[in-house]
């Protein structure tokens, strides 16, 4: 489990992940739990976005950056 600031990638980052390509990377408050087997992982994540140096999330102030992941995969 982990808790606390962090940068979030699911899987290659494809689709979620830390966005390094900017001058800043999206960081979240976030809670996570990673549950893992011989043939089974599991990962659970609550998160809340960091706003940016102007208050707002993603330049909005109307987004609250709230969300929550859970992907689950089979070992092969």
């Amino acid at each position: 489990m982990t808790l606390g600031r962090q940068t979030v990638s699911i899987g290659d980052e494809r689709y979620f992940g830390a966005a390094a390509f900017g001058q800043n990377h999206q960081t979240f408050d976030a809670a996570a739990l990673t549950i893992a087997t011989e043939t089974l992982v599991v990962e659970a994540h609550a998160l809340w976005r960091v706003p940016g140096p102007d208050g707002f999330v993603a330049g909005r102030q109307d987004l609250t950056g709230q969300g929550a992941l859970l992907r689950v995969s089979a070992q092969t």
